[in-house]
């Protein structure tokens, strides 16, 4: 079945043995089926959902070349390519956009109010947003950044299953629970993975490459994580699911690694390691790890307390600023080492001498010295861990 580009065509329901071609406008209610001989779908100018749409292409491609609006669902399923190549819900918002878990889906800027899920793999560029009505964003299978992707959710879930590359920024705007299920840049790095300050971020994958990250919520690992970068940020909190599972962190970062939270306050993270590159800024006074290894050179922007087995200091270790007199807590029940030169940069040349090989727990200030060391109350712990959750398509 095939329509002409002139004019405009209200279709309700076609089932067909090969393709449905709308070369105008047009404007659908119903089911749209050609999975009998694997035809193609294709609508060629703008597309209004005037109700629920549901277009079945079996193995054939379907394609929506124009804009797509209507407050109403959109379902598609071919195991082909899915493409929208226009923005979708930019004027009037659908309520659910949701693509089977064949075939492959091109994506460019999805407004929605309920949700947004990709249950195929998915090449996205765009705006993906769901805060009309604090909807999820899913995406269950490997995501390809073809541009700068921004999500937004309001309140609702944004969860990412499968692996996600591209040499392109995410920003990740959640005020509910942030899914990282696969490896981030794996293949190909993304520019910046940016997450806002409201809400949480889970991460499960295990590897994110990117030139910078930074995570304006609280971080809880479900699996042990290597950042691999040139800046990473941590605003809140960063903590294992559980003390029990004993993840570990580590950062492989050229510039500025920066903990603005504490680290591990409610999951104690097992080994937190930085490589010799670049610098790290612990603002958040304290770390609870097992073991503690920083490669680079350490410097203090807020008291801190370290509690654990071993802590490593392979390189310099500095307060911010000599006048801000900061305090270093180390509470380790096996060795603490100090292999470079220790508050160069914070101390008063009236300081006394650090001891060269100092107790398990130690405390570095700043003169004048503080009449006692501080200590720290026991750990609590968070629930087990649980896997990302699995996607279902809506009817």
């Amino acid at each position: 079945m095939t329509t002409d580009a002139a004019g405009t065509t209200t279709a309700q329901s076609i089932t067909t043995v090969n393709n449905i071609t709308f070369n105008d406008d047009v404007t659908l209610n119903g089911t749209y089926d050609s999975t009998l001989g694997n035809g193609f779908f294709t609508a060629a100018k703008t597309t209004t959902l005037a109700a629920d749409v549901t277009v079945n292409s079996g193995t054939g491609d379907a394609t929506f070349t124009g804009t797509v609006d209507g407050a109403h669902n959109l379902n598609v399923n071919s195991a082909g390519t899915t493409t929208f190549a226009s923005a979708v819900g930019s004027t009037t918002p659908l309520t659910t956009l949701i693509t089977d878990a064949a075939g492959t889906t091109t994506a460019q800027s999805v407004t929605a109010v309920d949700a947004i899920v990709f249950n195929d793999d998915v090449t996205v560029n765009g705006t993906y947003d769901t805060t009309a009505g604090n909807g999820i964003f899913v995406a269950a299978k490997t995501t390809t950044l073809a541009g700068d992707m921004t999500v937004n959710t309001g309140t609702g879930d944004a969860t990412y299953l499968g692996t996600i590359n591209g040499n392109q920024n995410l920003t990740v705007n959640s005020g509910g629970i942030t899914t990282f299920g696969g490896a981030i840049g794996d293949t190909t790095p993304l520019v910046s993975l940016t997450t806002d300050a409201a809400g949480t971020t889970k991460i499960f994958g295990g590897v994110i490459n990117a030139t910078t990250g930074t995570f304006h919520d609280d971080v809880v690992l479900g699996n042990d994580l290597t950042f691999t970068g040139t800046t990473a940020t941590f605003d809140k909190t960063v903590n294992g699911d559980a003390t029990a599972n004993l993840r570990n962190l580590i950062i492989n970062a050229s510039g500025v690694t920066t903990f603005n939270g504490a680290i591990g306050d409610s999951g104690v993270i097992d080994h937190l390691t930085t490589d010799g590159a670049g610098s790290t800024d612990l603002n958040g006074g304290l770390v609870n790890a097992t073991t503690a290894d920083f490669n680079d050179d350490v410097i203090l922007s807020a008291n801190t307390i370290i509690n654990g087995t071993d802590a490593t200091f392979e390189r310099t270790l500095n307060g911010d600023a000599t006048g801000n007199f900061r305090t270093l807590t180390i509470n380790g029940s096996g060795t603490t080492t100090f292999n470079s030169a220790v508050a160069t940069a914070a101390f008063s040349p009236a300081s006394p001498p650090m001891p060269a090989a100092p107790p398990a727990s130690t405390a570095l200030w700043s003169t004048p010295p503080p009449p006692t060391s501080k200590t720290t109350s026991s750990l609590a712990t968070i629930p087990p861990s649980t896997a990302p959750p699995s996607v279902l398509s809506r009817p």
